[in-house]
């Protein structure tokens, strides 16, 4: 039989064999086991550095920190709240417009600076609503919520009165909250106390039901938007469907009818049309990856995630941002949805529980009422109270609303940053008569992405243009809006210290006709030997490929510039592929291709071109992490697997000893035991022996009792133990 320390050393053969071959691997081939859509890279590396070529900065006066935060944006202007101020900034030159200075009481501040930081104790501004008259404004006021209405009298804000803001705003301003102005009615999703127990969904006189976790639990609102005859909220908050499964964060779609007065007896007070869905952002697959924490969302806006053609009917959308917790592996993701799936899923069935501690399953269509209450109701105190208290115990729907998709249009993993805000230039056509949604992604860390979905159908191949470093502190981007109007185009960055604007594109940049293209950038065109903005004028002779980063006509372009032969890096020189040495990955790049794509195009000549690919290797943190885990793992092991093999020599010879030592006194044996001559053994202090008496039952198993000795001699008829 094989012995112990033999199988010890088999397996500590094998497991040093798995784990070199492990580390191999990971060294070898790491994007095997990741999807090729998240090792994406941009096309083009930006810094962002002082003033000029369309870059502008708002500077004021104030000492830091700011806390800027863009709440509301008006035509050409948009209004900036900040600490203790609130700001009308044009957008078109980056100057103030207005500017009003509004200090928390001191009353309040005396109050809150004895149980607060004084930072906290100021006056940080979260509602801003503008109707045709007059300005809204609702600020923290030193945790003492206050709002007040404003005239605008020669160009200055006059204010008319204040009242009470508990429920429009929140009393602490880590709190997240949002609001809209609808109908001249002010809807809001805020918390009602300093510690954001009472969460609410709240229009004056109507609000969601208190203290139900069914309704919200433990919500962080994000954004709102009216659309038809309804108000939508966005916002992430605990599950309570999963509640029996453990505590996890889901993303939240709620409705609301603009005209709900709340119920007659049952629900007096109370939404009568408030139901919320799931927003599903998720890597589809047998066992989805979720996107869990909604951190942003536009507005509806009319276009399309893929690219499509000139003459198709665009869609009413939105786009948001998602995070993973904080606590889990760190990614972010965009995703889009369509609100015709939203309005489809509010129409769906309902889930419920039949009582506390059941599971959270679909509710029959026996047990809904009939017609669906989805639909809103021009007088809801007409609603009878069996129909009242299903809505009261059903708000949550079944099914969620799926993503545009079925997938992320762009998804980030790593270390470096998670994805904060996103921005939409909607539609935009561009030299192949196809027209493109251009998002803007801001991140965490100061940086923004401009990305294009480039697929047809219902795919997703998202291409990342530009990486832009905007605020070099590593502020986290608070704040995107695309401006387009007048001919004049920008993207306004909003950080909580710094606000600045800068071109949509960089075509000016690019200095060859193989670069322009290779950005894949529906903004730039090469036209008349310059990489600038596409116009529609002189369409035809523009060249541009979005899809594929390459035309043909750029190689007669050269051509018409260089001797045949002398071309410096071109295909006819053997040229060796670049090698991308800044972002993390290993990637196959072809010559002049785009590093993002690695189909060709059909018109591409690959035959007649040293189609040539080179492997790049440069460590992410996420791959460093692997190394150094498996390092630890590897050592750790080996140090057990080289402990236990050590032993066994010396195991092996106790076990020769032992053999040797009773093999005589086995039956038949010639030679005498060793302990059968006491005299080669030193006397012993202490010993046992049996004298052949009677078996006495004192002991267990009723055996002979033994009895200590402090000398022997070698006495006849004994035998030694």
């Amino acid at each position: 039989m094989e012995s112990w320390c033999q199988r010890t050393l088999t397996l500590g053969k094998y497991t040093v064999t798995i784990f070199l071959g492990f580390f191999c691997t990971l060294l070898v081939e790491p994007i095997r086991c990741v999807d090729e859509r998240f090792l994406w890279k941009p096309n083009s590396e930006v810094v962002i550095q002082g003033v000029g070529n369309g870059i502008e900065w708002f500077t004021r006066n104030e000492t830091r920190p700011n806390h800027y935060r863009i709440l509301m944006v008006q035509g050409d202007n948009m209004m900036v709240a900040a600490r203790n101020h609130f700001y009308n900034i044009s957008m078109i030159s980056l100057q103030e417009n207005m500017h009003s200075e509004w200090n928390a009481s001191s009353s309040a501040v005396n109050s809150c600076t004895i149980r607060d930081k004084p930072e906290n104790c100021q006056n940080y501004i979260r509602v801003i609503a503008l109707n045709e008259t007059n300005l809204f404004v609702c600020g923290t006021n030193a945790f003492k919520p206050i709002c007040r209405s404003y005239d605008i009298e020669h160009g200055s804000y006059v204010t008319r009165y204040e009242y009470n803001g508990v429920g429009k705003c929140p009393f602490d301003p880590k709190h997240n909250s949002t609001a809209i102005l609808v109908d001249k009615h002010l809807f809001t999703a805020t918390v009602t106390d300093t510690s954001g127990r009472d969460p609410l969904i709240f229009r004056e006189m109507i609000r969601t039901e208190q203290h139900d976790s069914r309704w919200l639990n433990e919500p962080d609102f994000v954004s709102s938007f009216e659309y038809g005859d309804k108000v939508y909220f966005i916002y992430r908050e605990a599950a309570v469907e999963n509640i029996n499964c453990g505590k996890v964060v889901f993303s939240r779609i709620a409705r609301v009818c603009k005209a709900d007065q709340g119920g007659l007896r049952s629900l007096g007070g109370i939404w009568t049309t408030f139901y919320k869905a799931r927003l599903n952002c998720s890597i589809p697959g047998e066992f989805p990856f979720y996107f869990n924490e909604v951190e942003h969302a536009t507005n509806v806006l009319s276009g399309n995630h893929v690219s499509s053609r000139k003459f198709d009917k665009s869609h009413d959308i939105f786009y948001a941002i998602f995070n993973t917790p904080e606590n889990s592996a760190p990614a972010s993701a965009v995703c889009a949805f369509s609100m015709k799936q939203v309005i489809k899923t509010f129409k769906g069935r309902f889930k419920g529980q039949k009582s506390a501690g059941h599971n959270w399953l679909p509710v029959s269509k026996d047990e809904t009422p009939n017609p669906h209450p989805e639909a809103c109701q021009q007088n809801s105190k007409r609603i009878d109270d069996e129909t009242l208290n299903f809505i009261k115990s059903h708000p949550l729907m079944n099914d969620a609303v799926p993503s545009l998709g079925d997938q992320p249009i762009l998804v980030y993993t790593g270390f470096n940053y998670r994805f904060t805000r996103v921005a939409v230039h909607p539609q935009y056509q561009a030299v192949d008569g196809r027209k493109y949604d251009i998002l803007f992604i801001g991140t965490n860390d100061g940086h923004v992405l401009k990305v294009v979905n480039i697929d047809q159908g219902k795919k997703v191949r998202s291409i990342v243009i530009e990486e832009i470093k905007v605020f070099h502190h590593g502020a986290k981007v608070e704040g995107l809006e695309v401006y387009h109007n007048f001919g004049m185009e920008k993207l306004v960055i909003v950080s909580s210290d710094d606000i600045v604007s800068i071109p949509l594109h960089r075509c000016h940049e690019k200095k060859s006709c193989k670069e322009c293209v290779a950005l894949q950038d529906p903004y730039c065109s090469w036209l008349d030997g310059k990489c600038s903005a596409f116009t529609s004028q002189g369409e035809i002779s523009q060249i541009q490929d979005i899809r594929y980063g390459f035309h043909a006509r750029c190689e007669e372009e050269e051509i018409n510039v260089y001797h045949l032969g002398s071309l410096p890096n071109s295909f006819l020189d053997n040229e060796i592929p670049r090698i991308h040495r800044n972002k993390g990955i290993i990637r196959l790049t072809t010559p002049h291709g785009n590093p993002n794509e690695i189909e060709a195009p059909d018109h591409r000549p690959i035959e007649s071109r040293n189609h040539l690919t080179t492997a790049e290797f440069i460590p992410t943190p996420i791959f460093i992490g692997s190394l150094v885990f498996v390092f630890l793992l590897a050592s750790g092991l080996g140090f057990i697997v080289g402990f236990k093999v050590s032993t066994c020599k010396d195991s092996q010879d106790n076990d020769s000893t032992i053999d040797d030592a009773t093999a005589n006194l086995r039956v038949h044996q010639e030679n005498d035991h060793y302990y059968a001559k006491p005299d080669n053994r030193a006397p012993t202090k202490y010993n046992n022996y049996w004298d052949g008496s009677p078996r006495a039952g004192k002991v267990p198993n009723n055996g002979s009792e033994f009895r200590p000795v402090n000398t022997y001699t070698n006495v006849k008829g004994k035998t030694y133990l």
